[in-house]
């Protein structure tokens, strides 16, 4: 269902588009809901009509179903196909789509027109993704398809030629043909039920269905006791298995696997985390690869376009080079032993607990991927894909610029990168390069020792000035941010891998 605002005029009216599903005469079913407040305001109908225009082509191509109250008490609806003022597409919607029209009694001297819609609307469905059964690996064929891997590595004539794009190519497809014959996997998506609705339960509903339908078929006051009382046993269960889940589950979750936590906080609160409905200019946008198209702009706008032309000069190094990173099998294995297995699985589709739980066999065959890359500069080009979301931040939601992006990258390359990180760190703060009042990102120290010194600061000065920058790190301006790693010793293949 999608709110049609554009459409309102200047009376108490409001639409809305609802896809249909299976109908191929019609794509979509427009409600309108309208109420005039009295017999003797045409102003209102005017409006109406002014609202029923700015449908434009909509009006004729879907089929669309005006409701409300009208104040119209000449028009009779015990045979309203019986109308010589209809049209033909209102007659065949009334045939069509309508069905079961009667007038009951209503509130005051108001009566309901009730009536059926013979369709229903089109659900979106979630894309169905590749889960691996982790319980039923094949561990011990695993590692050794891994081990026979390293081998024909090593084997291969003049493998340090190979390049990097290569070299991925061959690992990624290699752990994914081992993923595809030694787990067994299924096609899963997010499912529409309970957690907590287990089996049992199931059952339980089934039976309580069933007597349902037996006391009314029936009409024996025993049947209708039978019912009640599974109905009622039903609530009680349903009311305790929630509580159980909720207290035993959540309790530990929120330790254990923080993602599990909040995907239930969702459900329980009953949110939609996808993106909703853009409005631009006047237009609402529905459409799933439109949305992905805006948001796409949207965060592509924001980067900094600079002119090197006008970059200043920084003079000499005023420090010493940074030293050569040499990427060791162990400190891979202890990257790949710290990964958190139940994170998300990257473009690549190799999930992480795949990387820590064979981080031994794989750790020779990501070393000479990472050495490789450091020491020509170059990276993978599918580590540049990301799968990206587009995350509500503040402000109207039909607005894309108040979204910002959260983007899942190859965990491989965030093995690197911390890798890379920790050894730039380490020349930063051994030539004493950053300043003493930066805290964030920089190891023991946090916003909260940032907060202490900021306090201490202020209870010394008569003034103060907060700044707070718009989207930092998507203004960083990265030619004059390359220039100055330069300056501060940091050379070569490495400085061209940035």
């Amino acid at each position: 269902m999608t709110h049609r605002s554009e459409w309102d005029s200047d009376c108490e009216i409001i639409w809305t588009q609802c896809q249909l599903a299976g109908i191929r005469t019609a794509k979509s079913i427009y409600f309108g809901s309208y109420y005039r407040p009295n017999i003797s305001d045409m102003k209102s109908l005017e409006e109406l009509n002014t609202s029923l225009l700015k449908m434009g082509a909509a009006l004729h191509k879907n089929n669309v179903i005006l409701n409300g109250d009208f104040n119209a008490p000449d028009v009779n609806w015990d045979n309203p196909l019986d109308q010589d003022d209809l049209t033909i597409a209102s007659k065949r919607l009334l045939e069509d789509i309508i069905g079961g029209v009667k007038v009951i009694d209503g509130i005051s001297d108001h009566d309901i027109v009730l009536f059926t819609v013979k369709t229903f609307c089109q659900r979106k469905r979630n894309v169905k993704r590749k889960v691996y059964i982790k319980k039923k690996a094949d561990s011990a064929r695993i590692k050794q398809e891994l081990q026979t891997l390293i081998t024909t590595q090593h084997q291969e004539p003049n493998s340090s030629d190979v390049s990097v794009d290569k070299m991925w190519a061959d690992f990624e497809g290699n752990i994914r043909r081992i993923m595809d014959t030694c787990i067994p996997h299924k096609m899963s998506s997010s499912r529409y039920n309970l957690p907590w609705f287990n089996r049992l339960l199931r059952r339980k509903t089934i039976i309580k269905q069933r007597l349902y339908n037996k006391a009314k078929k029936s009409g024996n006051p025993a049947h209708w006791n039978e019912f009640r009382t599974a109905r009622k046993r039903l609530q009680k269960d349903l009311k305790s298995t929630r509580e159980t889940y909720i207290s035993d589950f959540l309790g530990t979750a929120i330790e254990e696997n923080p993602k599990r936590f909040w995907s239930c906080i969702k459900q329980l609160k009953n949110e939609d985390p996808g993106v909703a409905d853009f409005k631009v200019d006047g237009r609402i946008i529905s459409d799933g690869n439109l949305k992905s198209e805006l948001l796409s702009k949207q965060f592509s706008s924001v980067f900094t376009d600079e002119n090197p032309n006008n970059i200043p000069p920084v003079g000499l190094d005023p420090k010493p080079s940074i030293g050569a990173i040499i990427i060791t099998i162990p400190g891979v294995i202890k990257q790949l032993q710290s990964l958190k297995p139940h994170k998300a699985s990257d473009p690549d589709e190799i999930p992480p607990w795949f990387l820590k739980e064979y981080a031994t066999e794989i750790a020779p065959m990501l070393a000479a991927i990472f050495q490789t890359s450091i020491d020509s500069g170059c990276t993978p080009s599918k580590w540049k894909h990301a799968n990206v979301c587009g995350v509500h931040k503040n402000g109207p939601k039909s607005d894309p610029a108040n979204y910002r992006p959260i983007s899942l990258t190859c965990i491989s390359s965030k093995v690197l990168e911390h890798i890379i990180h920790s050894h730039v760190m380490k020349h930063l703060e051994q030539h004493a390069i950053l300043t003493d009042v930066q805290h964030g990102f920089r190891a023991r120290r946090s916003t909260v020792t940032q907060l202490i010194l900021a306090i201490h600061d202020m209870a010394k000065a008569i003034q103060a000035a907060v700044l707070d920058f718009s989207k930092a790190f998507d203004n960083v301006p990265h030619k004059r941010l390359i220039i100055k790693l330069q300056y501060y010793g940091i050379h070569g293949s490495l400085l061209r891998w940035f």
